[in-house]
């Protein structure tokens, strides 16, 4: 059996760390002892004053686009994974940043992006997507290409014929979604079949 602490000769604080440790007080309080607090009484909670918070996060407007449609901007930026370009936006004097991405400038390969399109080139594009919330504009031109690798060639000739090129890309994008809904919809009603199949077996067995 442990005995009592000697506490005979100790600072008040050190005996009565030494008090608590040895009823198997926290840790915590016994530290508080040591650094000399004293007895443990609750102290009354003090309200601070609450103090208004403000972030100089700019508010981004809904941008007046939409998924398929034709803008037409000037490269402001090259890096290696796409072009930075100012957005105009249509019936409007807003202007907005957009990303073409390399990926989405030719359906051929692309050995130098600065050479395909230099800082300052005006170009046309299709919106492929639109993030409102933090303002982002993600561009297409190989969307609006006729054959792979047309805006390495003749890029004047790809942004002749965006509008009409526009319009067949959204018509193939909606046919794919059909097509893709059609598929999940074949495939769910398969995993039904085997179920069902495997449950009548089950069942005459």
């Amino acid at each position: 059996v442990i005995g009592r602490p000697r506490t005979r000769g100790l600072p008040q604080p050190r005996k009565m760390a030494l008090h608590y440790a040895s009823r198997g007080f926290m840790l915590a309080s016994v530290c508080m002892c040591l650094a000399g607090v004293g007895a443990m009484r609750v102290q009354k909670p003090v309200r601070l004053p609450r103090v208004a918070l403000s972030m100089s996060v700019e508010d981004h407007e809904p941008l007046p686009l939409q998924i398929g449609q034709i803008v037409e901007g000037k490269v402001t930026g090259v890096k290696p994974y796409g072009a930075f370009v100012r957005v105009c936006i249509p019936d409007s004097e807003r202007k907005c940043a957009g990303l073409l991405h390399i990926s989405q400038v030719t359906n051929a390969k692309v050995q130098n992006l600065e050479k395909v399109l230099p800082v300052g080139t005006r170009i046309k594009s299709i919106v492929i997507s639109l993030d409102n919330d933090k303002g982002r504009v993600e561009l297409s031109t190989k969307a609006l290409e006729a054959s792979a690798g047309q805006m390495l060639v003749d890029r004047a000739e790809v942004f002749a014929n965006a509008e009409v090129a526009a319009i067949e890309y959204l018509e193939r994008v909606e046919r794919e979604k059909v097509a893709r809904k059609a598929a999940a919809q074949d495939l769910i009603l398969g995993l039904e079949e085997v179920v069902m199949g495997k449950k009548d077996s089950d069942e005459s067995k």
